[in-house]
């Protein structure tokens, strides 16, 4: 199984590296993939409090049948990777920036299909904190071949630049609703992981999700390192990428950004929180599609429709 040691404390970090197959034929092979052999891979980055394995029935349509390579890295507590490595007692602290530097040290250490060099064009596919991933692992690259890379950035249900209410920013939960959230999983984790997925998926979806799906969920998230699940989230209540997201529209604003946004995510509220994100990116070429009645988790609750648009941008991407 594909793993790397972080550069930051040597904690292993594990990855599934997904290339399309020629033989045998894939189940429902899409033939305008299929014709396409330098597809940029799609790399993603996870939301809280999942493993990798949250974007599983996206990636294998996209791979099998669409025909693109995809990355799915497991960020350091979750899944298969380690929240700290052997190092990790002489670090200052694990934050944003180490995120962000174990996504592109994965990046550049995988493998890619039809390529045998670093170059490999790739899009970043990010969800909730996940795009605050990718905007920081493209900013602190000090070579700017990552950014170079990117051919385009899909944000589903992001949480940027924050998603609590600051003296700047005046909408979104305020920090005593994630204190309180804190304080439910160190009482009770698997209750409150139950709860949270209320949230995440919106109330209607999770009482009509398959028990099977829904316990598929509840196990990526219990099955996390409790302390992993606890850090992740002081860290991205950490830092405010306000000041990042205008760093970045102004020296990345050729690099497209397709926002997927639910109408009902109560987490970031689409009236505010993408049009706020999206001033901030003046330059770029960036473009907002409202689902209407979907929540925070919209990857799983509509997951056709956000293949479709998927799909649609890769095509620009690609043209």
């Amino acid at each position: 199984m594909p793993y790397v040691n972080s550069k930051y404390d040597g904690a292993m970090l594990y990855y599934r590296n997904y290339a399309p197959q020629v033989s045998p034929l894939c189940f429902h092979i899409d033939d305008s993939g299929h014709k396409k052999p330098n597809n940029p891979a799609l790399v993603f980055s996870a939301g809280w409090p999942f493993s990798s394995h949250m974007y599983d029935d996206l990636a294998i349509r996209l791979c099998e049948s669409h025909r693109y390579q995809c990355l799915l890295p497991d960020r350091r507590g979750f899944g298969k990777s380690e929240w700290s490595g052997p190092d990790s007692a002489t670090k200052s602290s694990i934050d944003y920036s180490v995120f962000a530097d174990d996504l592109g040290h994965i990046i550049n250490s995988a493998e890619f299909s039809s390529s045998s060099n670093e170059d490999k064009d790739f899009v970043a596919i990010g969800t909730s904190l996940g795009c605050g991933e990718i905007v920081q692992m493209i900013l602190d690259d000090p070579t700017g071949s990552l950014g170079r890379r990117c051919k385009g950035l899909i944000f589903i249900c992001s949480s940027l630049p924050i998603p609590m209410q600051t003296d700047s920013k005046h909408f979104g939960p305020p920090r005593a609703y994630w204190d309180d959230l804190l304080t439910r999983l160190r009482q009770n984790s698997a209750e409150a992981i139950q709860s949270t997925l209320g949230v995440i998926f919106g109330a209607s979806a999770i009482q009509n999700m398959p028990g099977g799906l829904k316990a598929r969920f509840e196990r990526m998230a219990t099955e996390a390192d409790p302390m992993a699940v606890e850090r992740t989230v002081q860290i991205f209540l950490d830092r405010d990428l306000t000041d990042a997201l205008r760093e970045f529209g102004e020296r990345w604003c050729d690099i497209p950004i397709l926002m997927l946004h639910g109408s009902e995510d109560a987490a970031n509220p689409v009236d505010r929180s993408p049009a706020y994100v999206m001033n901030l990116l003046p330059k770029s070429d960036s473009t907002l599609k409202v689902y209407e009645g979907s929540a925070h988790g919209l990857y799983q609750t509509d997951r056709e429709r956000c293949i479709a648009d998927i799909r649609h941008f890769l095509d620009k991407v690609n043209s």
